[in-house]
């Protein structure tokens, strides 16, 4: 070329600064960015897909296919056989998108994979776009655990709702029917008034008994670098007839007393509705745990409903048969909250007879 037909040097040195600017910028970039042949081998690829292919240097990736260098990535549907490629045809200019996954080091992880054709000196080029939406995702899914989360807790908040109206509107019921024989004089007003009065007690009874099974499902027990222990055996006594075997004098447990003559409280008197007799009590030292089984010679339950014993307002018709006296359906959802709430729990068994057992475990106390 001729001195008079070569570019000015000012123009050279705009197109090296333009060139160098434009590949900083590509390199820039957080998404991957490459160009390949139609066949999938890679004309050019920036450094943010190239380190994601574990190299410094773009110029290794020359020429190795797409498809070797995406490694374990594929949609999540696709069999064991899938290739990515040839990708489905579109029109010239427009975008195509298809999402991988991969397992890596114990984690799932997703792309976003853009690709377009685009004709270059009578040739076809794929421009494509690698973005990682992990965190995407994720965030995604954890926006519709917690709607789950939300819905479940509405559903619980109105069949608590429900339940509540239906175990006040008997008293109600009965104390107006009351009231309107009392307002006609039919009988003697003072044992209208009784029953009226005793109907009353039945509901402030079940409120305060919600209310405190709330207080012990809301607030969790205060933490303390001493747990408090109290002896075990006089408790024991106190509740249940029969006992197999006694424990030591000595052993104590978590907890407070307060607490344990509650929830023992609760289990004999639920054991006495399920089963219509004194229940038994067996004592076994299982590791840090002291466990305690509470026979209540009923027939044992479903899987399920030994489940459901424990949510608020369940009464089986275990609770209704042979004139056993029916309960609030609280006792045992409150039973289960003290036990956790000094660090135990309580779930209902079969035993190896067929009968329902209370299985309640409490932390043996460290000797000081």
């Amino acid at each position: 070329m001729s001195a008079a037909h070569q570019p000015p040097q000012g123009l050279v040195a705009s197109l090296q600064r333009s060139l160098a600017w434009l590949d900083m910028a590509m390199d820039g970039l957080a998404d991957g960015l490459v160009i390949a042949h139609e066949d999938g081998r890679l004309r050019w690829a920036n450094r943010s897909f190239s380190r994601s292919c574990g190299v410094e240097s773009c110029v290794t990736l020359v020429d190795r296919p797409l498809e070797d260098l995406l490694g374990e990535w594929r949609p999540a549907e696709a069999a064991t056989d899938w290739s990515l490629l040839p990708l489905p045809p579109g029109p010239e200019g427009e975008d195509g998108v298809i999402r991988l996954q991969r397992q890596h080091d114990g984690d799932q992880q997703w792309l976003e994979l853009h690709w377009r054709r685009l004709t270059f000196r009578d040739s076809v080029q794929l421009i494509l776009t690698l973005r990682d939406i992990t965190l995407a995702i994720r965030a995604e899914r954890a926006r519709r655990q917690e709607e789950e989360q939300l819905r479940h807790q509405l559903e619980q908040e109105r069949a608590f709702a429900q339940a509540m109206a239906h175990e006040l509107r008997t008293p109600l019921a009965i104390a107006s029917l009351e009231l309107q024989c009392l307002s006609r004089e039919l009988q003697d007003p003072e044992e209208r008034i009784d029953a009226i009065s005793h109907e009353l007690a039945r509901m402030a009874r079940l409120l305060e008994r919600v209310s405190w099974l709330n207080s012990l499902e809301l607030q969790p027990p205060q933490a303390s670098a001493a747990p408090k222990s109290m002896a075990l055996a006089p408790l024991l006594g106190r509740w249940f007839q029969a006992i197999d075997p006694l424990p030591d004098e000595t052993l104590r447990v978590q907890g407070t007393a307060d607490e344990l003559t509650q929830l023992l409280q609760e289990l004999q008197q639920n054991a006495l509705r399920f089963g219509g007799a004194e229940p038994r009590l067996s004592v076994a030292d299982d590791g840090p745990w002291l466990q305690l089984l509470v026979h209540t010679g009923s027939a044992g339950l479903p899987e399920a409903d030994r489940n459901r014993i424990f949510e608020r307002f369940v009464k089986l018709d275990h609770h209704r048969q042979d004139g056993r006296p029916e309960g609030s359906g609280l006792g045992l959802p409150i039973a289960r909250s003290l036990a956790r709430r000094m660090g135990g729990d309580l779930s209902a068994v079969n035993d190896n007879t067929g009968h329902l057992c209370f299985r309640l475990l409490l932390r043996i106390a460290q000797p000081a």
